[in-house]
């Protein structure tokens, strides 16, 4: 019956990244889905192997032995922050590569999914608030020899970093209207995130353009299904950019990233884009 839960949870989990990442695409060997798969992996170990009479007393303890018994729990996942929280006793822990849980000090408890706060009769998604500063200090550490960039010819207004995959079908229909947006003085720089994860043909194609004599060249052609010679060179950066997106909780492609850490999951059209940066 939980092994059932646990498929439903998957589920409810999926619709509502769906809901959250509209005219985005994804893929299930995304690494940033690793938090869902601790999710479904909770249920079954519920069903199969934890003790039911002691899964409902709170375990005390240090936030420092939650960490450790978390990434024994799980293998290969790791703790890279612990931060307070707005709510007394509430901590959120940052995933290498798999966004972030709360947790509650000396309790081995935790949960997944982002904190709200009511607001003068609106909803404030303070976890989105705090991933903002997150993204905009490690946007500032990338250097713009390592993105491909698509440029206006005159004064550059805005920008905009969009993590991107070739074969995303909103990612092709968002290059299409990269001259509209460099026409409006909106400069667009792309980062990789091969959607099937490192070593798969969307990364070996993804690295072809970064290698690429011509990468904005490269980068069109293959965002028009058209094919360009396969040349994984040493020291491209599509790896390092597709672990950082990670970081920054992308889900899905296209995912754009505005200088101050906003993040706009999914396409949107160059009209209202320029709209929402104030053009």
């Amino acid at each position: 019956m939980l092994k059932n839960h646990g498929a439903a949870t998957k589920t409810i989990v999926g619709a509502v990244l769906l809901i959250l990442g509209l005219a985005a695409c994804k893929d299930d060997t995304n690494a940033a889905n690793a938090a869902d798969d601790i999710a479904e992996e909770a249920v079954v170990q519920t069903a199969d192997t934890v003790d039911k009479a002691s899964i409902t007393s709170p375990v005390s303890g240090t936030t420092e032995d939650f960490v450790a018994k978390l990434e024994r729990a799980r293998p290969g996942l790791k703790v890279i922050a612990v931060q307070d929280t707005q709510v007394e006793g509430l901590v959120r822990v940052d995933l290498e590569g798999a966004g972030s849980v709360y947790s509650f000090k000396g309790t081995d408890f935790f949960v997944l999914g982002e904190l709200y706060q009511v607001q003068n009769d609106a909803l404030v998604n303070i976890s989105e608030q705090e991933k903002e500063g997150v993204r905009a200090n490690l946007l500032a550490t990338l250097s713009s020899d390592d993105m491909i960039l698509f440029s206006p010819a005159g004064e550059v207004k805005k920008r905009i970093s969009v993590f991107t995959d070739v074969d995303c079908g909103y990612c092709q229909k968002l290059h299409k209207e990269v001259p509209q947006l460099n026409a409006m003085g909106i400069e667009v720089r792309y980062l990789a995130f091969p959607r099937a994860g490192i070593g798969s043909p969307g990364y070996q194609k993804l690295a072809s353009a970064w290698c690429a004599d011509d990468p904005q060249d490269a980068i069109t052609q293959l965002k028009n299904r058209k094919n360009i010679p396969i040349n994984v060179c040493d020291g491209n950066p599509v790896a390092a950019q597709y672990n950082l997106g990670g970081e920054m909780g992308v889900r899905g492609t296209p995912a754009i990233i505005l200088d101050n850490g906003e993040m706009l999951p999914g396409y949107m059209e160059a009209s209202a884009l320029a709209e929402r940066l104030g053009i």
